[in-house]
């Protein structure tokens, strides 16, 4: 985000000069923070987990629940071609989060109520669906605010190319249409 801001004030102050050049310039840098986006949230959304889970050999019921029953690995039905790793950097962050808590804690029982409490928060909160939607929404929302900066940087070109300033142009606003002569 610091970056982001950083890139637009940078931008911001490159158009001030009014140069075509320069225009297409912070364009052409603005496909790429576009491009570069896309592809990030598609790296980081995309890649999936394979979570295994332990399943007794015998499947029946008094001999599957004996302690000291073999198990076997299989892969969890519930995410059968893979969990969103975006679900496991969550979890993982709620971890960590509820690790620090617990450790500036001090009493035991505080200690073991904020670990349960933050199981059952973590999965009745935010569960892996909701982080994968919260994600890619996200993503529409940051893909739809740079295309519309993307708009009004074109707009400002049509401008500055039909000799304005930026802030005031002698003409109709309906001549930026017409091709420039």
């Amino acid at each position: 985000p610091v970056a982001s801001l950083c890139f637009g004030a940078a931008c911001i102050w490159c158009t001030r000069s009014l140069r075509i050049r320069v225009i297409k310039r912070v364009r052409n840098f603005r496909r790429f923070v576009f491009i570069w986006t896309v592809l990030w949230f598609f790296l980081v959304g995309l890649p999936m987990q394979i979570v295994y889970v332990s399943v007794p050999v015998v499947q029946q019921w008094p001999i599957s629940e004996a302690p000291g029953i073999p198990t076997k690995l299989t892969i969890d039905p519930e995410w059968p071609n893979g969990k969103p790793h975006v679900c496991g950097d969550i979890s993982e962050m709620k971890h960590r989060l509820t690790h620090s808590l617990q450790n500036k804690s001090k009493n035991r029982f505080v200690r073991r109520l904020l670990h349960i409490l933050g199981q059952k928060l973590s999965k009745k909160v935010l569960p892996c669906m909701q982080v994968v939607r919260i994600f890619w929404l996200w993503m529409l929302a940051e893909l739809a605010l740079k295309f519309y900066c993307a708009s009004v940087l074109g707009y400002f070109e049509l401008l500055v190319l039909n000799n304005s300033d930026g802030r005031m142009m002698i003409g109709d606003p309906s001549d930026l249409e017409k091709p420039v002569g």
